[in-house]
């Protein structure tokens, strides 16, 4: 078959008007869908952000709402401190009224190198906020940068962009104040949990918060206090499988030592404070849960369905 060069020209310059447009303007596109970062801009005017990783994606917008319909749920799987911290900023930026910002204080997600684990973040990123990502993973010097970039820039999203008429009829009806509807009506057709959770393999985990995930919870404390939002980092529900592992238990009395260093009020388990040994403090907010109730829990770290209503009712109440 003879080479058509001008066929492949043609689709180059295709492919690059393509690739170009979508990182620029990809996350216009999500302007009218309750999730997001736009979704969080369209409200203008927010009194409880709830910013995390999966350990969010579960929280009941609906119960959240009987505290203030002012509520909106950011997430995105393996969220660290490093990346809400440039999502912060960018909300700030970008006019968002902020009252009350609370973060998933996930240890382990503390302990790694900054890096972006959802791709689905840079397609709803204005281009100046997926520079800045770039930047942030750029210093994991042990990472495939070639890849990543490649990951980021050419191919994630590509699917999104192209069927977006199609997509965004799917995730529309999906989310409600970013909160994820499936979860929340799941509920009602989960089944009793049998099996036990087995110790957990403590070689799979870290026990030290990594230095630019300690800088980034810092940048996130003084970017609330000088934008006079009240900040509070919650531990939501583990596993007493997790609770009981060692490292776990290192990690979270290390991240208890930065709030209290500086001041910054969270609430957690009564078990894991009972295990670490933790100070009584004006800072702390504490609160029981059945840990060893199966059918509360997916997984180590991660509540069913059962265990994000039960927690979500729980955190009104408390918080």
């Amino acid at each position: 078959m003879k080479f058509n060069f001008k066929a492949f020209i043609l689709a180059l310059i295709f492919c690059t008007v393509l690739i170009s447009v979508k990182n620029v303007y990809s996350c216009d596109l999500n302007a009218n869908i309750e999730r997001g970062l736009n979704g969080a801009l369209r409200m203008r005017e927010i009194d409880e952000l709830y910013a995390g990783s999966s350990m969010f994606r579960g929280l009941n917008p609906y119960e959240l709402e009987k505290k203030t319909e002012r509520i909106f749920i950011l997430q995105y799987a393996g969220l660290d401190p490093a990346m809400i911290s440039l999502l912060l900023e960018n909300l700030i930026d970008r006019g968002l009224s902020l009252k009350n910002f609370y973060i998933d204080m996930y240890a382990w997600t503390a302990t790694k190198q900054p890096w972006l684990s959802e791709s689905i973040l840079l397609f709803e990123s204005p281009f100046n906020l997926k520079l800045q990502i770039w930047d942030l993973m750029k210093q994991n010097k042990n990472a495939d940068l070639i890849s990543a970039a490649w990951e980021m820039f050419i191919h994630s999203g590509n699917d999104m962009f192209i069927f977006w008429p199609i997509y965004s009829r799917l995730v529309e009806g999906a989310h409600h104040k970013g909160g994820n509807l499936k979860s929340h009506y799941a509920v009602k057709s989960s089944s009793s949990r049998k099996e036990k959770f087995p110790d957990i393999p403590e070689e799979e985990f870290a026990s030290e918060i990594n230095p630019l995930e300690r800088d980034a919870i810092i940048k996130i404390i003084n970017l609330c206090r000088e934008n006079n939002i009240n900040l509070t980092f919650i531990e939501t529900p583990k596993h007493s499988a997790t609770n009981n592992s060692k490292k776990y238990q290192a990690i979270m009395r290390k991240y208890l030592n930065i709030m209290n260093e500086n001041n910054t009020k969270c609430i957690m388990a009564a078990d894991t404070l009972m295990k670490i040994h933790a100070e009584k403090s004006n800072n702390i907010t504490s609160y029981e849960f059945e840990h060893d109730n199966l059918n509360y829990f997916d997984d180590y770290v991660h509540l069913a369905p059962a265990g994000n209503v039960k927690f979500t009712e729980l955190l009104v109440t408390i918080n």
